[in-house]
């Protein structure tokens, strides 16, 4: 028979034990009553009869036991035993059991909720076939690290002459109108190239994809739709391939209806429509504007891929030598995964490290309250190996009892773990890549289920294997031998966990120092009493014409408010990054100057920033089309390329790049009218750009512009007053949204927060579970020495002399885990350079710091049986013992 066979036909057997129970009772009633009924014929009485027969029969629940241990299914009856017992032991402590599952439920909840996210943005795989083939095509310029993009040229290039991929793809996100006008309704969606789909490996379910002759410029007007959109606006009806959709002002055939699983990391979460992205690559247009993605060929892998675009690329380079700045520039193959995740993989494994640490912390402490209740159950396991109870049989109670409170901690811990994961995500500082997709599953049930069973057995080992080297003839005339072991292993696990606290108190300290000089970095513009006004989607018939009659009269409007000291427009708010664009300064020979910040104003803007005008003049309502052309340029742009001179009256390329303009309506210089101070425009903990501001009226059509700031003593009155104001001129514009241009800069910092706040959270969990552990581990060893403690202070000890006993136990716990803590932290803190901001990962204050705060609560928490033992009255210690 097999073992799975043999296995079943014990599983069988087991579930029929209580008929086989049933049965050997009534056959061993009947072996009795037979004795019985003879020893009555021999003239017994019937009571004599009956004593005689049991007697002679030797006891009916021995000869059971007898016949139970030769069956098959032992184990299965002496487990079930176990567990109800440890079920009856648990219900008897349930100070002891709560503590506990409560522990461990802490850690194994934390880790659920960051595993989930782990799991869900890093691990799990990307929703294509054959995901692991699918890479990004990165450009390296010799130094430093690869950027994630190619000019338009450098794309095409590839696709045409590379063997080792199947077929080249880029995207663009856009948002569009759809349906009828009045309505005013968005779709999200995305334009791919040619390649897209074959990429991808995704193809629609009804209908087809885009053909090369609609992927290409001139194509007819085409578009694939997802599953959601089709049932949503298209009724879900199958007719709706070949018929057509209002986007705009375009109205393409729908040709395709895309699976319903279908996901584009990088995409819009909901992606309603795909349309053709249609370039014609040019080898003038050096711009690196393109993500450009792969899939690598059938028998390729990602090293031999590399190499054979290294020979793609010298061919390039010997074709058009020009668009080379150095020999070592070349195609990188970069994770597709880790492209879209970006900086926030790297916080999700640290943050998981860290919950790790929280995690063996909790195990540390369950472990250590195990050892002190098998020191509160040691004469009940000798009473028992006593009576006969095997080493064996012992151990296996104590295993199975770690295990139920395993279990029972993994379920709180897995309810824990979803509930805090909503509260994480709502956290977390961006949206997350498949964020949708984050939950509990199959890898997620399987590490809780993983955490469940070793830490069962971890812990009923912990507290079985020194019970079970019990002296039986020494426990039962004094108390266990085996203490100073137990005692020496609850030490060593509040070192271990000490240390563990260490390292995350350091982290955490150093994440708090970097956010708090991050915060105190000056942004070069004034937030008090400031506010950002946002508007969406403009009508669609919104012309150059009628959007600057309404900008102009919403402007106008706003400045007559009461309390309003300036407003102005913007192309994009500060810290929001604007237009990142080539310069050249007019005269010079060398054209190919450099890139800057490109940003589009309406005067009154800086006013309203309260940015500091250095030389110069501001802009004012002459500077509009048909006036010559003017600009602002920053400090940044000034000591970068007019060190020495006087920058006003001088001229600026804008989009000059190697003596050409990028595009058009670009050609011609403008005019430095202004210097300004620096604005951190795109990061806080990056220094300031180089930035050109230029007037918005000068560049119509050009850029958007993305709302306004305004300065106002009564900013709480401001949204209020502004959406009366845009009904009052046209009732069809959507109403802006309103916000304190303070959240802007917090928004900006939101990553630093987030990875501050739970690190901080982490650590004070730590910090707490240690100061439990060495308060609980100080508690029962004054308990264990009471005796030698009332004999102290019996010779005249004074009470002092005790605490700093206890105490200075403590401590020395406390400072070995300490140092070996600090130790680790220096180590590991070197993995969170790039994630700080001017703070040295050996920072000495923070260290010091932590090593100083986890010493005061360690202090604290000894103190308290500290002065317990001080109290022990010795005639009552001693009578005790």
């Amino acid at each position: 028979m097999t073992p799975i066979g043999e296995l079943w036909t014990r599983m069988r057997a087991w579930r029929h034990r209580p008929d086989v129970e049933r049965e050997m009772d009534e056959e061993l009633r009947f072996h009795v009553d037979m004795a019985t009924k003879r020893n009555i014929e021999r003239g017994l009485t019937a009571r004599e009869a009956r004593r005689l027969a049991l007697r002679d029969f030797g006891g009916i629940e021995r000869h059971k036991e007898e016949v139970r241990e030769t069956r098959p299914t032992l184990w299965l009856d002496q487990a079930a035993q176990d567990l109800r017992y440890a079920g009856r032991t648990l219900r008897r402590s349930p100070g002891f059991a709560s503590a506990v599952i409560l522990t461990l439920a802490l850690g194994m909840g934390a880790v659920t909720a960051i595993f989930s996210v782990v799991n869900g943005v890093l691990l799990r795989p990307l929703p294509f076939p054959d995901p692991d083939r699918i890479v990004y095509l990165g450009w390296y310029w010799g130094t430093g690290t690869p950027i994630n993009s190619l000019t338009g040229y450098q794309l095409e290039y590839v696709r045409r002459h590379s063997q080792a991929v199947e077929g080249v793809a880029t995207y663009r996100t856009f948002e569009s109108e759809i349906g009828d006008p009045a309505l005013f309704r968005v779709a999200q969606g995305l334009r791919v190239s040619e390649d897209f789909f074959r990429v991808v490996g995704i193809t629609p379910v009804r209908g087809r994809a885009f053909t090369d002759d609609e992927s290409r410029p001139g194509g007819d007007a085409v578009a694939v739709v997802s599953d959601a959109f089709w049932r949503r606006e298209l009724g879900g009806d199958a007719s709706a391939v070949g018929s057509t959709l209002r986007l705009g002002d375009a109205t393409p055939t729908v040709v395709g209806i895309m699976p319903q699983s279908f996901r584009f990391p990088g995409a819009p979460e909901n992606t309603d429509v795909l349309l053709p992205f249609r370039f014609v690559p040019n080898p003038r247009d050096e711009g690196h504007n393109y993500e450009a993605f792969t899939r690598l060929g059938a028998g390729w892998s990602r090293d031999a891929a590399e190499r054979e675009l290294e020979g793609v690329i010298r061919t390039m380079r010997t074709e058009h030598p020009e668009l080379f700045g150095n020999p070592n520039e070349g195609i990188r193959l970069l994770s597709f995964s880790q492209m879209y995740v970006r900086e926030l993989g790297r916080t999700l494994w640290v943050l998981l490290a860290a919950v790790g640490c929280v995690l063996l912390i909790s195990c540390a402490n369950a472990a250590n309250l195990l050892l002190a209740r098998a020191v509160a159950r040691e004469r009940e396991i000798v009473v028992r190996a006593a009576l006969g109870a095997g080493r064996g049989r012992i151990l296996r109670q104590l295993l199975i009892e770690g295990i139920a409170l395993s279990i029972i901690a993994g379920v709180v811990g897995t309810v824990v773990g979803g509930w805090s994961l909503s509260a994480l995500l709502s956290l977390v500082p961006r949206s997350l890549p498949r964020g949708d997709e984050i939950g509990l599953d199959i890898r997620v049930v399987a590490l809780t289920a993983g955490m469940i069973t070793v830490t069962g057995i971890v812990f009923g080992l912990v507290a079985a294997l020194p019970t079970s080297r019990l002296d039986l003839a020494a426990s039962l005339r004094d108390r266990m031998r085996g203490g100073a072991n137990r005692g020496r292993l609850r030490e060593t696990l509040v070192i271990a966990e000490t240390a563990f606290a260490i390292v995350l108190l350091a982290g955490a300290g150093l994440f708090i120092a970097s956010f708090a000089r991050l915060r105190g970095v000056d942004p070069g513009f004034s937030t008090e009493s400031a506010v950002a006004v946002r508007f969406g989607r403009m009508p669609r018939d919104y012309g150059e014409e009628r959007r600057g009659v309404f900008e102009r009269g919403l402007l106008e409007r706003i400045r007559g408010l009461p309390g309003v000291e300036a407003v102005g427009g913007t192309s994009s708010f500060p810290l929001e990054r604007g237009v990142n664009i080539p310069v050249a300064i007019e005269g010079r020979p060398d054209n190919a100057e450099g890139d800057v910040e490109w940003r589009a104003t309406t005067a009154g803007y800086l006013d309203a920033l309260e940015v500091p005008l250095l030389r110069g003049r501001a802009f004012t309502e002459s500077d509009r089309v048909g006036a010559p052309r003017v600009a602002i340029v920053n400090e940044a742009f000034v000591q970068r390329f007019f060190p020495d001179e006087n920058p006003l009256g001088q001229r600026v390329e804008i989009g000059k790049y190697k003596e050409r303009w990028i595009a058009p309506g670009f050609e011609g210089g403008v005019e430095i009218i202004g210097v300004v101070g620096d604005v951190r425009d795109i990061q806080l903990d990056r220094a300031p750009k180089r930035t050109v501001i230029v007037p918005l009226a000068q560049w119509p059509g050009m850029i958007d512009q993305a709302g306004l700031v305004v300065r106002t003593s009564q900013p709480s009155l401001l949204e209020r007053e502004i959406a009366g104001i845009v009904r009052t001129i046209d009732a069809a514009v959507p109403t802006p949204a309103v916000e304190e241009l303070s959240s802007i800069v917090g928004a900006s910092i939101r990553e630093e927060r987030f990875q501050m706040v739970l690190l901080t959270v982490f650590a004070g969990s730590a910090l707490l579970l240690t100061a439990i552990g060495v308060f609980a581990v100080l508690s029962y060893t004054v308990r264990d020495r009471a005796r030698e403690i009332g004999v102290r202070i019996a010779l005249g000890a004074q009470p002092g002399s005790v605490v700093r006993l206890v105490v200075g136990r403590g401590l020395l716990l406390v400072g070995i885990g300490a140092a070996i803590g600090l130790a680790v932290a220096l180590l590991a803190s070197r993995l969170l350079v790039a994630m700080l901001y001017d703070v040295a990962p050996t920072d000495p204050v923070v260290l010091v710091s932590a090593v100083g705060l986890l010493i005061a609560i360690a202090l604290i928490a000894a103190w308290i049986p500290a002065r317990r033992a001080a109290g022990v009255d010795p005639l009552v210690a001693l009578r005790t013992e």
